[in-house]
């Protein structure tokens, strides 16, 4: 895959300096991409598994270093034509040299970074110069792997231009390798020359003893390990051999060797043991005499979270520029549930299980092994870091599944063991909660409750004066992909002791900050940007600009059907049924017409009384299931600066216009409260059937009318006269018709519920009442 790295393609195939044009329009309204969030800065989409490049073009980004040689490259530079003015600028159609693709996609990328305001660019065309197919993207890669093969290629592409030497002479440094022969006392010394430093991690609880491990402890060469003296005759002689530093290059990278292989298991494991880093240190003590600069600034760390066969990257980065807008994040949670946790999880390593004694007691009467508390310990934590690659619950099955594929214990010891695996992780319920057939860790529960207090932290209680505020030096932001939130050192530091650890650390030198030894202006850094890319991007920008305005629009739509008041007639006291079944063209000023929903009634009013007539009334109708209208309430003028959205008419979307002088009937019945009910009703008296052709089995009845007044209304209809005797032993049920389990059901209301309302029993259009007389033979069907 990372092969097509080193792949360039000629200049004729492709334009690269390809405007943005406006295309024709579609018939639907398509959401644009959302603008910059409160940070300024802009993330990168995630093709499918591309988290691992993100976070190393991030980190290059917010090298300036790196960043400003790139952009000084000229279109010739780039085997690019340019007309004397640099602009609207073509590739060369006849020329013989390749274009570099590598370079001038990563120019382009960057400049959209900076300037395109958009919340998250599309690495797309720098991944398609690269070579790579589009299945190539769902890859997981590591990203030091990817690092290296990307400098090789960056270099191999810089070949010939006035920064051929851009990758040695940011991040090439050099050490030098000393032997010396116990027996002739002399001193041999090989120079070796890097573009990162491994650490290891296994072993070292902080990057100061990694290096120490390196670069202050001497090797002996004795036994079976003897060093082969050529100044002693080729004879194999006890040597001493260390290492120190020559040359330091501006930008430091330390990938840390957090995946180790078990020879016994023939496993790989992820090492996520405590590891800490400072935020400045001294080389001094690692290097020769002759390195002068030695102080370091941590600037950007790569975060890997989940096991060693997959998982996810994202970045901490420190913008020096201050390009981005710095605001001061809640510090991380410390709530008394999570501290609890923090205490049991401690109390298990410690061995102090709540089902510690009665795990001894059970394990006594097996004859399986016991496993011993650094085991379980063990376990645990191979567990956590399996869920922690997890976005939310795992089947226990698929769980058990990746435990036996990354644990160290022979396959013999788990063979079968779903049983007591489950078991292991209910006699654990401060580390993992169980849901039937799946599992999440506690502690991720936390954290998504973490995540939400965050996301609900309003803008108004920042305190302003923390807006850009620089001071103990932060300006750190976390780049999740499209994501980009501000951290603090706090966020970073906590990455010390989680499974969610570090992986990469960047260094630079304090000295060279940038070129004039001050904070850079965001100004000089889009000056440095070619003028082809800063016109490119402006077009972009106005493109943009335009489809969120017509997004906007489109999203603020309110269409309302206007009906005139000569098209109805008034039924039952609530509906508005259509009096001419053949009205199907509706007259000039009537039918749907589009407003925008922002629109203040205040203005609203005046137009429609411009186009309809001063004094002419006008009532917000819905639509009922049976095509007829209910006038839910009166559009009035108003002093409030209400808008269309926050009125009744945003969701009936009907309105009737009754011009002056006529006028709505003081009997018809408004308002949400006397909403007609379409109800069909099933008479199970005995004499039903000989009633039936004058009997309406279809009622529309208001839903704040109470059920006995509906059984009284019907129980009139069908007998023609009241009697209350009779009516008392009338009662009423709601009647399930549809068969469920060849059966058919029925509720009937008890004498306190004939007080309520329909609405208040919860019945709704299309539901079936019966009524029958409870002392006759017949039975509801």
């Amino acid at each position: 895959m990372l092969q097509g790295l080193f792949d360039e393609d000629g200049g004729d195939e492709e334009p690269y300096y390809q405007g943005t044009s406006n295309t024709s329009s579609k018939s639907t309204v398509e959401k644009p991409l959302l603008p910059r969030n409160e940070t300024n800065l802009c993330g990168l989409q995630n093709q499918g598994a591309t988290c691992y490049l993100n976070a190393l073009i991030q980190t290059l980004l917010f090298t300036p270093e790196f960043r400003e040689p790139l952009f000084s490259l000229s279109a010739k530079d780039l085997n690019l034509s340019s007309n004397s003015n640099d602009s609207s600028q073509t590739p060369s159609s006849g020329s013989t040299l390749k274009v570099r693709k590598i370079i001038v996609e990563l120019q382009r990328l960057f400049a959209e970074m900076l300037l395109l305001n958009q919340q998250a660019c599309s690495s797309i065309r720098l991944t398609d110069s690269f070579g790579w197919q589009s299945n190539e993207t769902f890859d997981h890669q590591d990203v030091h792997e990817l690092n290296r093969l990307l400098f090789d290629a960056i270099q191999k592409s810089l070949q010939g231009t006035k920064q051929s030497n851009l990758i040695r002479s940011c991040y090439e440094g050099s050490t030098i390798n000393y032997t010396q022969c116990k027996q002739c006392q002399k001193i041999f010394k090989r120079t070796e020359d890097y573009q990162d430093l491994p650490l290891v991690v296994q072993d070292s609880p902080n990057l100061h003893t990694s290096l120490a491990n390196m670069f202050t402890l001497h090797e002996q060469l004795v036994g079976d390990n003897q060093y082969r003296c050529s100044s002693c005759a080729n004879m194999l002689c006890d040597a001493e051999k260390w290492a120190k530093i020559s040359k330091l290059p501006p930008i430091l990278t330390f990938p840390l060797q957090r995946f180790v292989y078990d020879f016994k298991t023939g496993n790989r494991l992820k090492k996520t043991t405590r590891y800490e880093f400072p935020f400045d240190i001294d080389l001094k003590e690692f290097c020769e005499d002759s390195v002068i600069e030695t102080n370091y600034e941590l600037f950007a760390v790569v975060i890997h979270k989940g096991t060693c066969y997959s998982g996810h990257y994202y970045g901490y980065i420190k913008d020096i520029d201050q390009i981005g807008c710095w605001i001061r994040p809640p510090p991380p949670s410390s709530s008394a549930t999570k501290s609890s946790n923090k205490q049991k999880t401690s109390n298990i390593r410690n061995g102090n299980t709540p089902n510690n004694n009665s795990r001894t007691n059970r394990n006594s009467n097996q004859t399986d092994p016991v496993e011993t508390d650094e085991e379980i310990m063990k376990k645990i934590d191979l567990v956590q870091t399996i869920l922690l690659s997890c976005d939310d619950w795992v089947t226990i099955d698929d769980l058990f599944k990746t435990y036996r594929d990354n644990t160290t214990v022979p396959r013999g010891r788990t063979r079968g063991s779903n049983g007591a695996f489950t078991k292991f992780l209910r006699n654990h319920p401060e580390v993992f909660h169980i849901d039937e057939k799946r599992v999440r860790l506690v502690e991720q529960m936390d954290i998504d409750q973490n995540e939400i207090t965050d996301m609900d932290y309003e803008a108004s209680q920042i305190d302003k004066s923390l807006v850009n505020d620089y001071e103990n030096d932060e300006y750190w932001f976390c780049f999740d992909d499209s994501i980009v939130t501000s951290v603090t050192r706090q966020h970073i530091q906590r990455h010390y002791g989680l499974n969610e650890c570090a992986y990469m650390l960047f260094y630079r030198l304090k000295n060279r900050r940038n070129r004039n030894g001050s904070i850079m202006d965001c100004l000089d850094t889009i000056y440095s940007i070619p003028q082809w890319l800063i016109d490119e991007i402006a077009e972009k920008n106005k493109i943009l600009e335009e489809k969120r305005e017509i997004y906007e629009k489109y999203q603020n739509q309110l269409p309302i059907t206007i009906y005139p008041s000569e098209w109805f007639e008034v039924i039952d006291g609530c509906r508005l049924n259509l009096n001419n079944n053949n009205q199907v063209l509706f007259p000039d000023q009537y039918g749907e017409h589009v407003f925008d929903k922002r629109t203040k009634i205040n203005e609203f009013m005046p137009n429609l009384e411009d186009i309809y007539g001063t004094g002419s009334r006008f009532y917000v109708a819905k639509k009922l299931r049976s095509g007829q209208l209910h006038i839910i309430s009166e559009l009035t003028n108003s002093n409030d600066d209400i808008t269309l959205d926050k009125n009744d008419l945003s969701n009936c979307r009907h309105m009737i216009v009754f011009k002056h002088p006529s006028m709505l009937p003081d009997t018809v019945l408004q308002g949400e409260e006397f909403e007609p009910i379409m109800l069909n009703i099933v008479y199970g008296f005995p004499d039903a059937h000989i009633h039936a052709s004058r009997l309406q089995t279809t009622r529309h009845v208001s839903k704040n009318t109470t059920l006995f007044e509906l059984k009284k209304h019907l129980f009139y209809d069908f007998y023609q006269h009241d009697d209350p005797q009779i009516l008392r032993q009338v009662r009423m049920g709601n009647l399930n018709l549809e068969e469920k389990n060849n059966r058919k059901s029925r509720r009937e209301y008890k004498t306190d519920e004939e007080k309520q309302t329909l609405a208040q029993l919860y019945l709704h259009d299309g539901d079936t009442l019966g009524i029958d007389n409870k002392n006759s033979d017949s039975t509801t069907t």
